[in-house]
């Protein structure tokens, strides 16, 4: 859009300075610049607009999946068959393997 603006206001120039009789066509030129320049700040607008909608959704989903991950660290957690301290690699390896020996025996 910025380019269909720039080669109007060439054209305007050059038709100015060639027929002094253009500045009926000039003013139509600059009307029509204008237009263009504000279509293009409105669609600019609804852009921007959707994109700040998106980041919000996505803002939200990572925020729930964030602390769908932390309940489920907490459900391993406590469904750990010893009684020592447990981070996530412990709870789901090292306080199962008592568990897959006594089931593979």
């Amino acid at each position: 859009m910025q380019a269909d603006l720039d080669a109007t206001l060439r054209r305007i120039a050059v038709h100015a300075e060639s027929d002094p009789s253009v500045n009926d066509a000039r003013a139509d030129r600059y009307r029509r610049a204008d237009e263009i320049g504000r279509r293009a700040r409105a669609e600019a607008d609804q852009i921007l607009e959707r994109a700040a909608d998106e980041r919000r959704v996505l803002t939200s989903e990572v925020q729930r999946l964030h602390e769908e991950k932390e309940a489920l660290r907490d459900e391993i957690a406590s469904d750990a068959p010893c009684h020592q301290p447990c981070n996530l690699y412990h709870s789901k390896i090292v306080c199962r393997l008592p568990l897959l020996r006594t089931n593979t025996d």
